[in-house]
């Protein structure tokens, strides 16, 4: 039987995608790429390398599992997204591509090949394969190489390992922040260590044929995402749009946590200054007149007991200034980094109820506007991954020029153009989570608090 044969026979007969790819592509074997690719052009081609099939994909799984690697590449489009690729976005990518067709798919057989393929002795390697014995709505357990003393401490690393194979899942600058943060804690040469790990699927290939006319596979791709999206419990992807765009809204249970102490310097340091806003009570203040309507003036008194009349006494009236309403825009990070404590911030964000504006900005790579009210039942939208850019737009097209955001810091080093809008927001920070990242957006912080709360599973 030809390859071209076994590898429709372990198609999914269930999938409508998948049936429309072998009407539109032609299957070819080819020993000039190392596993497989997809070429676009008039004539769309997947090409499979035949050995590679022989000594790694010799069941039915392990061939679906390896072609539909190539095609999520395309379906997710990191083919059309990036002008140019290196070994770290090779890598990313895979790691990526691997969990998402894993968690489609989450039985021994099919993957197998990820398991077989690379070893969870090694780092990164790890990365891009799932657990033994595993099923992301489980319990991520640590493959072999991070339970190593040599990871003793990487919090940061251990913790992405675990949502990328778990069920909210790890965005890619989480995931490339992890592999360096390894490799650098184990002295390794970082250009060395990624040249050395094997990956699956023609990457170059794959980029150099994006030119090329790819109209007659935009409905096989953006049905191959939504197809995989449903699998995973997500939202139909809108077309065009790629998996780490997509929004998915659920509720939480806030816990009740008591953070204004904590949080109060940063409010204050927001109201004081550039705004009107009033934090605490409502302030008073004495207003003196003279008047000659007798009253009860200390000195008056006095110069009565002496024996003197005073033609004029002296008044004290108070004064109240009450608290103004204008409040204080926060903004939550609920990427998936922020998972284990999401519900106490969301309880920190109501025990300050009072000094937060009534619409609070929920950001990962999206900001979602959420009301106190929404707040307080526990409304949580995200996409998983984490992006300081859109914070930035978001507070330029709303004119917001006082903003506290509450994040672990993994939000990614800001373009030029982002780094300018932030530049001209008095911001504040409060740092939540184990592990903190100050680096990315701590030079636009004039004030900030390490924000001390219970992590929940």
């Amino acid at each position: 039987m030809s390859l071209r044969f076994r590898i429709a026979e372990s198609l999914p007969r269930d999938s409508v995608s998948l049936r429309a790819l072998l009407q539109i592509a032609s299957i070819e074997e080819s020993l000039e790429v190392p596993t497989a690719c997809v070429t676009f052009g008039s004539e769309p081609r997947l090409i499979v390398n035949p050995e590679f099939v022989t000594c790694h994909a010799s069941t039915p799984a392990k061939l679906q599992a390896l072609i539909g690697h190539e095609l999520l590449h395309i379906a997710l489009g990191h083919t059309r997204r990036f002008a140019q690729y290196n070994a770290m976005d090779n890598l990313v990518f895979d790691c990526l591509i691997n969990a998402t067709w894993s968690k489609a798919h989450p039985t021994p057989e099919s993957t197998a090949l990820f398991r077989d393929f690379y070893s969870e002795e090694a780092f990164p390697q790890c990365f891009l394969r799932p657990p033994d014995d595993w099923h992301p709505r489980e319990r991520v357990r640590l493959p072999a190489v991070l339970r190593d003393a040599n990871f003793e401490g990487m919090v940061f690393v251990k913790d992405v390992y675990k949502r990328l194979w778990g069920y909210s899942g790890a965005s890619a600058w989480e995931i490339r922040e992890a592999i360096r943060s390894g490799i650098k804690g184990l002295g390794l040469d970082t250009e060395q260590t990624l040249l050395g790990v094997p990956l699956l699927g023609g990457h170059e290939d794959a980029q150099s044929s994006v030119g090329g006319d790819a109209a007659c596979l935009n409905d096989f791709l953006r049905g191959l995402s939504a197809e995989y999206s449903a699998k995973l419990g997500g939202m139909p992807l809108e077309p065009g749009k790629a998996a780490s765009e997509v929004l998915l809204s659920g509720r939480i249970s806030p816990r009740k946590i008591s953070a204004r102490k904590q949080l109060r310097d940063l409010f204050s340091y927001l109201a004081h200054g550039l705004g009107t806003a009033r934090i605490g009570s409502n302030s008073e203040r004495e207003i003196f007149t003279l008047t000659p309507i007798p009253s009860r003036d200390r000195r008056a008194i006095v110069q009565h007991r002496l024996g003197a009349k005073p033609l004029l006494y002296r008044r004290v009236d108070v004064q109240q200034r009450p608290k103004s309403n204008e409040r204080v825009h926060v903004y939550v990070d609920v990427s998936g980094s922020m998972s284990d404590v999401v519900k106490p911030l969301y309880g920190a964000m109501l025990d300050c109820k009072d000094w937060v504006a009534n619409t609070v900005h929920l950001f990962s790579t999206k900001v979602e506007d959420i009301t106190l009210t929404e707040l307080m039942a526990g409304k949580l939208s995200s996409t998983g991954g984490t992006d300081i850019e859109c914070v930035a737009r978001h507070m330029a097209d709303l004119s917001i020029t006082r903003a506290i955001i509450l994040t672990d810091g993994f939000v990614g080093a800001p373009s030029k153009t982002s780094a300018s809008l932030l530049a001209k927001v008095r911001l504040a920070a409060a740092w939540v989570g184990g592990s903190v990242n100050k680096r990315d957006i701590g030079r636009f912080v004039g004030r900030q608090v390490d924000l001390m709360l219970p992590r929940t599973t």
